[in-house]
């Protein structure tokens, strides 16, 4: 399908698409798991309301929640500011529920501790240098007096 002269395809609205692939569970899981990793609230409200929206839509989920529509509707806009038992009940209707885990620390190195191991690894690689530097001519005195043999 092509418009505009037939130059270009015409594009195809988004959310329709959107709400298609959200009626499925593990999609809606990853939607909002994506949303919930960013942390930003306007975002999960968002993945949220979509959700909802493909899940049969706001009625549905008000009667399964014991929620009103128009309660729904005001927690799950992006200026919402929803009760913690408001989105256990959405989730829980929506066959989704919390969970908790650990969040990996950044650990942040002082500028000492990154001097010590810079200075560290400097004298480590000054050591193995001369390591290094000494084999090369423990070997070249070998080859040396090896030779001052032959000609002997």
């Amino acid at each position: 399908m092509t418009g505009n002269n037939g130059a270009h395809p015409r594009s195809v609205p988004w959310e329709p698409l959107q709400l298609e692939f959200l009626k499925d569970p593990a999609e809606a899981r990853a939607y909002l798991q994506a949303a919930l990793d960013d942390g930003e609230p306007f975002y999960i409200l968002k993945a949220l309301n979509k959700i909802a929206k493909a899940q049969g839509g706001f009625s549905q989920l008000a009667r399964k929640t014991g929620l009103s529509r128009e309660n729904l509707y005001t927690a799950l806009s992006p200026d919402g500011n929803p009760r913690f038992d408001s989105i256990t009940k959405i989730l829980h209707s929506l066959g989704m529920r919390m969970s908790v885990e650990l969040i990996q620390p950044k650990r942040k190195i002082s500028r000492k501790t990154r001097l010590k191991r810079t200075s560290k690894s400097a004298k480590t690689s000054r050591i193995a240098t001369r390591s290094i530097n000494a084999t090369k001519s423990i070997n070249a005195t070998k080859s040396i007096k090896a030779a001052r043999s032959v000609k002997a």
